[in-house]
């Protein structure tokens, strides 16, 4: 791993399961930490088959409901940056691994935790996981069509979210830390997630009470070339231009050869042509029907106005953009994976996938901890590691 990641040398203990907290744990790992990933004996994290959320990770195995198993993870604690768990308050403190028990061990380590519903009030302790976080966030809400029922949202946005916004609560209380000595606990819930990502709406409605619109279908849209479109090769097209609709209607008429239509009665301002957009629906629909989508990307590439293909996971991974930007990368492993969102002067840690379940868990207690091989396999004589 280079040297100019920005978390070498930071030591990072995870003790989590599925989703939110892998994920935040794997970022710190692609910046650079070294994960050691805490599971189960003959367990371990049902999700440590899904690559993606395990990259660049250490499996050592340790039952830390078990007193002893417990002081392998003290001993890991003592000697590690930062803690990152989504269990539920009540099991950690029964494991002994809450906040105050480990602050004792090593006041400064960095506690990162990731909930469904935060760390106060009556649901602090319940189980939750997505379509949880988005109901209760208002985005299923959010999600519905004209019919009003609220809509299933594919992919993990709560976990994905939260697990990434925990990560950069940790590179913060790390800062914290390098400046002032204190080790700030961090705390990152899915909901508060989710209400992050919809924080225009949120806010306009706690400040106004306006209602956000729900889900338009095609021909209800508020804007015409805010819409999609299917071409000629049955491929949609997501017309984007929301904005400036008075300087871009001819500039637009002339790119979708209907010059005619720029000084046409009908839709001479921008709020005609709201008023009217059924109208202009159906004459864009016969429009878009004559090229292919690749090239109404050409033609509104030249005239400098917003819209796309609306790409498949096949087209996807092979846009010219994605391409060229790296957005999808390779592991150790040969399988591909979404590289972060953003760089740091192009430099990019090797994925590398978790090993077997324990691979890592007798190098580890040796290096870190200064285990003996004796030591060890006394543990694993007693089932605790």
């Amino acid at each position: 791993m280079p040297e100019s990641l920005p978390l070498t040398g930071i030591r990072v203990i995870e003790l989590s399961l599925l989703l939110n907290g892998p994920m935040a744990a794997s970022v710190l790992g692609r910046l650079g930490a070294e994960v050691l990933k805490l599971e189960r004996p003959g367990v371990g994290d049902p999700s440590r088959g899904n690559e993606p959320v395990n990259l660049n990770k250490r499996s050592v195995t340790a039952d830390v409901t078990t007193p002893t198993g417990r002081e392998v993870l003290y001993d890991l604690a003592r000697h590690a940056d930062v803690f990152i768990t989504n269990l539920r308050p009540d099991s950690l403190k029964q494991m002994g691994a809450d906040p105050a028990t480990l602050a004792a061990v090593n006041p400064r380590l960095i506690y990162a935790a990731g909930t469904c519903y935060g760390q106060h009030g009556e649901r602090a302790n319940d189980p939750g996981q997505n379509t949880t976080a988005t109901a209760v966030a208002g985005l299923l809400h959010l999600c519905r069509d004209d019919d009003a029922e609220p809509r299933d949202i594919p992919g993990t946005v709560s976990s994905t979210l939260s697990g990434t916004m925990l990560a950069m609560g940790v590179v913060s209380a790390l800062l914290q830390r390098e400046r002032t000595g204190e080790a700030p606990p961090v705390h990152c819930s899915m909901i508060a997630s989710n209400m992050w990502y919809q924080y225009l709406p949120i806010a306009r409605f706690a400040s106004t009470g306006e209602e956000p619109p729900m889900m338009s279908s095609r021909r209800s849209v508020a804007n015409a070339f805010n819409n999609r479109y299917v071409c000629s090769d049955g491929q949609w097209f997501a017309f984007t231009q929301a904005t400036q609709p008075d300087r871009y209607w001819p500039i637009i008429c002339r790119a979708l050869g209907i010059e005619t239509l720029e000084h046409d009665a009908r839709f001479e301002t921008a709020e005609l042509r709201r008023e009217r957009r059924q109208e202009l629906v159906a004459i864009l629909d016969t429009v878009f029907a004559t090229k292919t989508a690749r090239e109404w990307e050409t033609v509104f590439h030249q005239h400098e106005i917003q819209g796309t293909p609306v790409n498949d996971y096949a087209h996807m991974v092979e846009d010219p953009e994605v391409v060229a930007n790296g957005f999808i990368t390779t592991t150790e492993s040969g399988n591909r994976a979404v590289s972060l969102p953003f760089t740091l002067a192009d430099r990019h840690a090797t994925l590398r996938p978790i090993g077997a379940l324990g691979a890592d868990t007798d190098a580890v207690l040796a290096e870190v901890c200064g285990y003996t091989p004796e030591r060890i396999e006394a543990l694993r004589a007693l089932g605790a590691v």
